[in-house]
């Protein structure tokens, strides 16, 4: 396995488009559009959040068929809270873009990210969409597109061999705030030139998503817009992956590289973060009792302000823990804290429940959080 560039585009048989349509309130790119020139399998998984956004409903309908050729993503607003118009307008951007690749209106994904209850400017999106397509750019073009209060784009790519030929992972993710995925992150797309079976293809995304971009939180707050969708086209040529051999095991493994590397991004641009934290939590007596004391720690108040200050102060650690109603006593608990960087705090936390063990990634809470949320309307 080792890195490649062009991120979302780095694998074979991908375009990507991004337009300026003026959903946002200057010139900056909220259109974008990346499809695959040929057939693919997908996999998606989507917000927990019982409150839906329109693009949300309509993926999961359509990713359900296995064959995505396209997602097609607006930033600026949400498309949430918006009823029977906000649906009209989500099925709208599938059928552009369905129109002008060819291709039928449940190969589409639709995305949407920006502010809640407000009306999709739906001429202007499918304005965007128009131009995104007939305007074909770079993966970072579309990766600009889809972000709100990020501070600049991310991508990665990874390459690795399966069957004796060279496979590419590639993707891209946007979230700064509003963020516990409660299954992938806000917006996050990958694609793959790699041929494997749909239902092995959803299975390792899940995989690899279980420890990576499902394990991060800025905030403790779940989207209502998550969504996190993977396109293989089966370009590259390789025996297609149709069983959990040694060639899925190299695929998982590469795809959770590239989650990881995405979701280590998102948390260092958390909104007004300046700290990367990294909670190891050890000896639970599961993986979801351990994620449940690496959440509770790295969503207290009081734990990312001190981390803030460089100073992680362990009491605030410990009384977080004792919260929990576990059997946890303080003969039983071990923290400690670490600082292996000038802008990275490591917390480990040993509790004696059992051999299972996680780990969750946050930053730290500053004054520009405040401040841009109180801005951001």
């Amino acid at each position: 396995m080792k890195k490649a560039d062009d991120g979302i585009l780095a694998a074979k048989g991908f375009k990507a488009g991004a337009a300026a349509a003026g959903i946002k309130s200057d010139d900056r790119l909220d259109i974008g559009l990346v499809w695959s020139e040929t057939p693919a399998a997908a996999a998606a998984v989507f917000t927990q959040n019982s409150i839906v956004a329109a693009p949300v409903v309509l993926s999961r309908r359509n990713v359900a068929g296995g064959k995505v050729r396209a997602v097609v993503v607006n930033s600026g607003n949400a498309n949430c809270m918006t009823g029977d118009e906000g649906r009209r307008h989500a099925q709208a951007m599938a059928d552009d873009s369905a129109a002008l690749l060819g291709a039928g209106e449940k190969e589409i994904l639709v995305a949407s990210t920006g502010i809640i209850g407000r009306p999709l400017p739906i001429d202007k999106v499918r304005a965007g969409i128009k131009a995104a397509f007939e305007k074909p750019g770079t993966g970072d073009d579309f990766a600009t597109a889809i972000m709100t209060t990020d501070t600049h784009s991310k991508s990665v790519a990874y390459t690795c061999e399966i069957g004796g030929k060279a496979i590419v992972i590639g993707g891209c993710a946007k979230g700064s705030g509003m963020m516990q995925p409660n299954m992938a992150t806000m917006l996050a797309f990958l694609t793959t030139d790699a041929a494997i079976a749909t239902e092995l293809l959803d299975k390792a995304l899940r995989e690899a998503v279980r420890t990576t971009l499902n394990s991060i939180t800025i905030d403790g707050c779940t989207s209502t817009n998550d969504t996190l969708a993977i396109i293989a086209n089966g370009q590259a040529g390789n025996p297609s992956i149709d069983e959990e051999n040694d060639d899925y095991k190299t695929f998982v493994e590469t795809l959770r590289q590239a989650c990881l590397d995405l979701a280590l991004m998102l948390v260092r641009d958390g909104e007004g973060a300046t700290m990367l934290v990294t909670v190891n939590v050890r000896g639970a007596k599961d993986y979801d009792q351990a994620k449940q004391i690496g959440y509770a720690i790295t969503n207290s108040p009081l734990v990312k302000t001190a981390a803030h200050g460089k100073t992680a102060n362990w009491g605030r650690i410990a009384q977080t823990v004792g919260t929990l109603g576990l059997d946890i006593t303080e003969d039983s608990l071990d923290v400690g804290v670490e600082n292996p960087a000038d802008d990275e705090l490591i917390i480990n936390v040993t509790v004696q429940l059992g051999d299972a063990e996680a780990t969750v990634y946050t930053c730290d809470l500053s004054k520009d959080y405040v401040d841009i949320n109180v801005e951001y309307n």
